[in-house]
């Protein structure tokens, strides 16, 4: 009944081939609607902050970094002050481990300061992942990821960016 974590498709109801069919409206303005969406994925160029990808509060994309693309840049909106998390996660296994990239995670304000950054957080999603956690007022920020070679492990791979509200 989740949808927007890593892992999961961006689909709301059934299968493909049998998708559930929502109403909406009432009476005469009753009209229906199936909804397939897939699993999000970036698109490039998006080798930064004039061409970051939008991302939403509360979803992920999938992405790769390979030379010569070393950075993937996207743009958040933050619609109400709180703590939001954004964090990389393993698109098979581990951060760092087998084929998975090694993160790291620069957080920018809309004029391209920057806030926070963090490489390999030690989280349960591997120990070469990344997570920033940090109270933003409402208004655009910016979210790079890089690869890390501090570990001697793969700076170049794939990689899955949550962005949510809270911790």
């Amino acid at each position: 009944a989740t949808i927007g974590i890593p892992g999961r498709r961006f689909a709301w109801d059934g299968s493909a081939a049998t998708p559930t069919v929502f109403t909406a409206g009432s009476g005469a303005a009753i009209q229906t609607t199936a909804i397939t969406i897939g699993v999000p994925l970036e698109s490039e160029p998006n080798d930064g902050i004039a061409t970051a990808n939008p991302l939403s509060i509360n979803s992920y994309v999938t992405g790769q970094i390979y030379a010569p693309d070393v950075a993937d840049y996207y743009r958040v909106i933050v619609p109400a002050q709180g703590t939001y998390t954004f964090q990389t996660y393993g698109v098979t296994g581990a951060c760092g481990w087998g084929i998975e990239l090694d993160t790291k995670l620069q957080l920018f304000n809309s004029a391209g300061g920057s806030l926070a950054s963090n490489d390999d957080s030690g989280s349960f999603t591997g120990p070469n992942c990344s997570v920033i956690a940090t109270a933003l007022a409402p208004g655009a920020y910016y979210i790079a990821v890089t690869g890390s070679a501090a570990n001697g492990l793969a700076n170049q791979g794939r990689y899955r960016l949550q962005v949510r509200s809270g911790t």
